[in-house]
């Protein structure tokens, strides 16, 4: 036979401990009391998005296909970028970020070769941006975005 406490009011409920016990664990899983993750290092993070700029551009220039989600990634974590340093240098360094993304301009009388090789070297590391921007990694990219631009002003 099991024995029981006697109930000390008749009648009435008696508390249980396991909803405060549980309290801790609930603010664990809720992020109170963690540490907050470690704000991106802006210049880090622009020359970045300099790379990833670069290759959007290649992709319309080698006629790559990106979709949608890969493009508009790369517009948040551009428009980011731009923002930081137009924030830091004004509009002359936000006009050189937007110049150093630019694809070469190929002479005319050779232009076909040029911009052929140019893009076959450049196929393949845009077809790689697309599954980066679109998985895991182009969450965290867009999360650095958005602390970047919001230390920017």
């Amino acid at each position: 036979m099991m024995h029981r406490h006697p109930d000390p009011q008749p009648g009435r409920r008696r508390r249980r401990w396991l909803p405060a016990a549980a309290l801790p664990l609930l603010a664990a899983c809720a992020g109170f009391g963690l540490p907050a993750a470690p704000e991106p290092d802006a210049e880090a993070f622009t020359a970045r998005a300099s790379g990833i700029g670069m290759l959007v551009r290649a992709a319309h220039l080698c006629s790559v296909p990106l979709s949608q989600t890969a493009q508009d990634r790369a517009a948040r974590i551009e428009v980011a970028a731009i923002a930081w340093k137009q924030s830091q240098g004004g509009t002359t360094a936000r006009d050189a970020f937007l110049r150093g993304m630019a694809p070469p301009r190929f002479d005319n009388r050779t232009r076909k070769t040029e911009r052929e090789e140019w893009c076959d070297a450049r196929r393949g590391t845009v077809r790689e941006l697309d599954g980066r921007l679109t998985g895991p990694e182009g969450d965290t990219l867009i999360g650095q975005a958005e602390a970047v631009q919001r230390r920017a002003g």
